[in-house]
């Protein structure tokens, strides 16, 4: 049965007129092919900005590799950088898995955004690759992996061949995520495009022609895909925060931890759809199809799952704080209350991933609001920066002489970035933006069938003095 709710409002109380439901199919299609082929000379150049920033990020890389992996403290902000990535742009797709599993209405216009940001697990893996290299055996350190008879990683392979399985089956499952989606838009891309541009479409499309057969397995495909990349990219921060993270650090023993970087690429990628929605809907001509509806329903979530940080955190925190052996007492020295660096970006990581977010979001108007969600996305990912620089520079500063021993003593000093260092942070992040942006070109930045459908569920009412809109949940 039809369900009825109160039109969308902006921050001021007046009414927002949802146009995209008084616009035909041809009218979607035609909007979204032609933003999706536009490529003006504003694009170019932040392509090309994005590129050099991304060449820069090489050359720190190349600085890196010239100096070998026999020391893992210079690799320290890459592994950072990694990390960031798996928490930021790796996460996003997952965003569009709730909303679709529950028919929600409001995440159709998110969803290919989403999604989209899956196609960063190619530089990922890229990047996963060198530090394979840096990482010692399970023989050599205390890690999630049994050591056989023979000293070797058990099961066989392990850390190195299992990471890097884990990494390319999350890869896999965004790049899948992204084609089975995006499977009708291609189709309908291929009907409206000429030339070498329609050859990909057809070739991408795969024959589709929308008989209810297919509609049928692109629905049961996506209901499978969508759950499988949430489990796979929890799992990957298991191994990656515990293998890159916890192994090098002695008496670092907290079985919360992992749980918690999941946690925090919950609302890391919460931030990354919020930032770049509004990047769409101010620059990207979707502004039709981006509404106060979705920065509302991204920013309620926002708000739970800074708490949620702060919850799993202070879990493993108040372990070593109340326990204080001398191992624990020198993991707070190393991670928190250590060197003037560390603790500044702690502090500063405390305060943006949990400390604003609430005090922001626990505001109706500014929840309730296009650009205080943004805003609040933007001090998140800030945070994450943070956050990951003090884990993972501080973990890969431990001497190899050490991550065998019961007690971190001495405690290594804070280990400032150089030039390469700032290069690969800035490199990674610009690089994973131009696999987006290069992306949005061929792939439509917005769900054409989504939005199409959306025009059949929903209606437009008028109730007196108002407009009511007209929900119909299918099955």
């Amino acid at each position: 049965m039809p369900e009825q709710q109160q039109p969308q409002h902006t921050s001021n109380g007046h009414h927002h007129r949802p146009d995209i439901l008084r616009k035909t199919h041809q009218q979607v299609t035609e909007e979204v092919l032609a933003q999706t082929f536009r490529t003006s000379g504003r694009f170019w150049l932040i392509a090309a900005v994005l590129a050099a920033l991304l060449a820069l990020g090489i050359v720190g890389f190349s600085i890196r590799a010239a100096d070998g992996t026999d020391d893992r403290l210079p690799w320290g902000y890459f592994a950072a950088a990694l990390g960031y990535l798996l928490t930021t742009a790796m996460a996003a797709p997952i965003i569009s898995v709730v909303p679709r599993l529950a028919r929600a209405h409001w995440g159709r216009p998110l969803s290919r955004i989403a999604e989209l940001w899956g196609i960063v697990g190619v530089l990922a893996t890229l990047m996963l690759i060198p530090l394979l290299f840096v990482l010692p055996s399970a023989a050599d350190r205390n890690s999630i992996w049994f050591v056989n008879a023979v000293r070797e990683g058990w099961p066989p392979g392990a850390p190195h061949a299992w990471l890097l399985a884990a990494m390319i089956m999350l890869a896999v499952l965004g790049l899948a995520l992204v084609w089975v989606s995006a499977l009708p838009d291609f189709a309908t891309a291929r009907d409206h495009s000429r030339g070498q541009r329609k050859v990909w479409y057809t070739r991408l499309s795969m024959g589709w022609e929308g008989t209810h057969r297919q509609w049928k397995v692109l629905r049961t495909t996506l209901s499978v895909l969508g759950p499988l990349y949430l489990m796979n990219l929890v799992f990957f921060h298991f191994l990656y925060s515990s293998d890159f993270a916890q192994s090098f650090v002695p008496g670092w023993k907290d079985s919360i931890f992992p749980a918690w970087q999941a946690i925090s690429a919950f609302q890391s990628a919460l931030a990354t759809v919020v930032v770049t929605m509004f990047v769409l809907r101010t620059w990207g001509g979707l502004k039709d199809y981006i509404f106060l509806e979705q920065f509302w329903a991204l920013g309620k979530l926002m708000l739970p799952f800074s708490i949620f940080w702060f919850y799993f955190w202070f879990s493993g925190f108040m372990t070593y704080w109340y326990g204080r052996t001398p191992a624990e007492h020198a993991v707070l020295t190393l991670m928190f209350f250590g060197g003037e660096q560390y603790r500044n970006i702690f502090i500063t990581a405390f305060v943006m991933n949990f400390v604003l977010p609430l005090f922001l979001l626990i505001w109706n108007p500014i929840r309730r609001s296009i650009l205080g969600p943004t805003v609040v996305a933007c001090l998140i990912l800030t945070g994450t920066l943070f956050d990951r620089i003090r884990l993972y520079v501080a973990s890969f500063s431990v001497p190899n002489a050490q991550i065998n021993d019961h007690v971190l003593n001495p405690v290594p000093t804070a280990h400032f970035p150089g030039a390469a260092d700032v290069f690969i942070l800035i490199g990674a992040v610009a690089g994973a933006i131009l696999l987006f942006v290069l992306a949005s070109r061929f792939v439509p930045v917005m769900n054409m069938w989504e939005a199409k459908e959306a025009l059949v569920l929903q209606r437009i009412r008028v109730f007196h003095r108002t407009e009511l809109k007209v929900l119909g949940k299918p099955e």
